[in-house]
């Protein structure tokens, strides 16, 4: 199982600079300390943590023509609960595991993040998203 850090930004400038940063340093073929401290200090300064999602890694193995299915007390996902093979195997649908960010994000907005990754690999140092031109 993994986890999902949500961490909304008082600041816009800060929210794009951090996500610049991080992925700044994940892609360095190299240790960057420098910047690694800088993006502690933006998160530090700007950031709110407001919440910490467990991410399903595991998928159910089995088909999903029929079957029974159940909501976690823990973690809210609905779960095959058919018994296969003696036992119910508790797992979400692969497509849940697949798109979890995604279905998290069709229900909250639009993800900013691709647009700004792009903006930055072709060197604009403008911000990707426009409030003005807010429908």
């Amino acid at each position: 199982m993994a986890r999902v850090v949500v961490i909304s930004f008082t600041d816009d400038a800060a929210a794009e600079q951090f996500c610049i940063q991080l992925h700044n340093i994940q892609e360095a073929e190299e240790p960057m300390l420098p910047e690694a401290y800088d993006l502690g200090a933006i998160a530090a300064a700007h950031g709110i943590v407001e919440a910490l999602i467990a991410k399903p890694t595991l998928s159910c193995p089995h088909p999903f023509r029929n079957g029974t299915f159940k909501k976690t007390e823990v973690f809210g996902w609905y779960v095959h609960a058919t018994k296969a093979n003696g036992r119910p195997c508790f797992r979400p649908h692969p497509l849940v595991v697949q798109n979890f960010i995604n279905n998290m994000l069709i229900a909250s907005g639009n993800n900013l993040l691709p647009a700004l990754l792009d903006k930055m690999r072709n060197g604009s140092t403008t911000s990707p998203v426009d409030p003005s031109n807010e429908d």
